[in-house]
């Protein structure tokens, strides 16, 4: 091989692997997806071809159905855990944001027709803030029941503010 000079019997040795190595990194990154995104469309477009005579579509109900069964599941506990794990939660939650616990009393059974509830209230102080930011953290816990009441109090000549939080909770019935 001469001085700038280019071997073009090696670059054409070399051409057809390297076509190959593109056409299958094409493949890998474009074409199977693509393919695999119209295979799905046909699917879907098939099943949904009797639906134009429907209301509301089956499976925009399913998917409903699924939302609300989630959030219902969000309020079962486990009743013989449920106020270790609240406690737990609770007091993690006011030592990250400098608050305090300042009651516990014990879980309240009440019942509403034949549906039974447990109403466990949880006292709080500290900084209105601090208690703001716990309290979205504490309705962002799953499996620690539902938030349904909130109250603030402050008392006059100090700093500190009172929030009792009010927590229903539907027992497992496993």
């Amino acid at each position: 091989m001469k001085n700038k000079a280019l071997d073009y019997t090696l670059i054409l040795k070399l051409l057809i692997p390297m076509m190959l190595l593109l056409l299958l990194a094409c493949y890998q990154l474009a074409f199977k997806k693509t393919w695999e995104s119209y295979r799905e469309y046909s699917l879907l477009k098939q099943q949904g071809q009797g639906t134009d005579r429907l209301s509301v579509s089956p499976i925009y109900t399913l998917a409903r159905i699924q939302k609300v069964d989630e959030l219902y599941l969000r309020f079962h506990v486990d009743t013989l855990a449920w106020k270790n794990t609240l406690w737990n939660n609770a007091a993690g939650l006011a030592q990250q944001h400098a608050c305090m616990i300042h009651a516990y009393p014990p879980v309240k059974m009440l019942s509403y027709e034949q549906q039974q509830f447990y109403r466990q209230t949880i006292g709080f102080s500290g900084e209105f803030t601090s208690l703001l930011q716990l309290l979205r953290e504490l309705s962002y816990l799953k499996n620690i029941g539902m938030l349904s009441g909130i109250t603030y109090v402050k008392r006059p000549r100090e700093k500190q503010l009172l929030l009792n939080v009010e927590l229903l909770a539907l027992p497992d019935k496993d």
